[in-house]
């Protein structure tokens, strides 16, 4: 938030965008865990919450953070 310089409205906004996010996935990452396997569900969310972190780092913008959420 200090880097990015957000304020209360951005920061609000990434947090709907963020919880829009988890919502709409929810499903695609239900079916994958249930077609292959739980394991590699897991995998997939780690990485790109890792990819996610690293686009924030790399680019310390409210754009990049929006688009990482």
């Amino acid at each position: 938030m200090e880097i990015v310089g957000l304020d209360p409205l951005q920061l609000v906004l990434v947090g709907t965008v963020l919880e829009a996010t988890v919502f709409i996935f929810e499903v695609p990452t239900g079916i994958l865990a249930d077609v292959y396997n739980r394991r590699l569900s897991v995998i997939v969310g780690v990485a790109l919450i890792g990819a996610d972190f690293t686009l924030e780092g790399a680019v310390p913008r409210f754009a990049t953070v929006l688009a990482g959420r």
